[in-house]
């Protein structure tokens, strides 16, 4: 199983998305899923933070669902 992310931030730094991929290997099948998160922030934060935080808490939020 291969898990990605990228994080993509509004320029008013106000809400930000992150696209999780996973893809995973059957020797007769293979999956290849890509969700999507949408969140809102109600917190100043740095672009480096909130990539941070969502890298980490975002990932672990979606992961679930995949």
């Amino acid at each position: 199983m291969e898990v990605s992310s990228d994080i993509h931030v509004t320029p008013d730094m106000k809400q930000a998305k992150l696209q999780l991929k996973v893809l995973c290997h059957a020797p007769n099948a293979e999956m290849n899923l890509e969700l999507w998160g949408y969140f809102t922030l109600t917190t100043k934060l740095e672009r480096n933070e909130i990539t941070d935080y969502l890298g980490l808490n975002g990932v672990a939020l979606l992961l679930p669902y995949a």
